[in-house]
């Protein structure tokens, strides 16, 4: 067990570093393609950027959290009282354990990748609700004010660092709308 548990901490700690990396890498380019290029392909690069940023923030400090407030032994604690797996057969808890690591491994590697998207999405939103409520064409990035780029882009940083809270919710939801009643009356 106490090999696990150096193992976990090790992933956890790779994974901030690796977040940490991401997100240098990410301001480095945010700084670059503003430097140059199409404004119009700009905003959406800012707009997908600012959300993974967002969303490479709240992984990360998920992370953090997992390692210092004991994860492994919470999850260890958990899986001693559950003695058996789905087919009904006593799986040793050390392969329990390293299977559901293995799980919060990529739930914190791969959730963020949709912080790139949950940002254009709010984002359209924003645009399409103002092309809805105004009486001019104010649905494109060329017609928002400077003001109202940041604002965007602000949006889109806050969406991406709740994108796990917005995928949690669109999964409940599409659960409750798509469920088949089993019950016939």
């Amino acid at each position: 067990m106490d090999q696990i548990h150096k193992s976990a901490v090790r992933w956890f700690i790779a994974i901030v570093l690796i977040h940490s990396i991401l997100l240098i890498t990410c301001g480095a380019i945010l700084y670059w393609i503003n430097s140059v290029g199409n404004v119009a392909l700009i905003f959406w690069i800012n707009v997908s950027l600012s959300s993974f940023i967002g969303s490479l923030l709240y992984f990360s400090r998920k992370a953090y959290v997992y390692l210092i407030t004991g994860k492994v032994e919470r999850i260890e604690r958990q899986l001693a009282i559950e003695t058996f797996d789905r087919s009904g057969e006593a799986q040793p808890i050390p392969d329990r354990i390293r299977n559901r690591l293995a799980g919060y491994y990529s739930y914190l590697l791969l959730r963020p990748i949709g912080g790139l998207a949950i940002g254009p999405a709010i984002t359209m939103l924003i645009l399409g609700g103002l092309s809805t409520l105004s009486k001019t064409n104010a649905g494109s990035s060329a017609s928002l004010s400077e003001a109202g780029l940041y604002v965007v882009m602000l949006m889109a940083f806050a969406g991406g660092y709740t994108s796990s809270d917005i995928f949690d919710y669109l999964s409940k939801l599409s659960k409750a709308l798509f469920a088949k009643d089993t019950q016939v009356e």
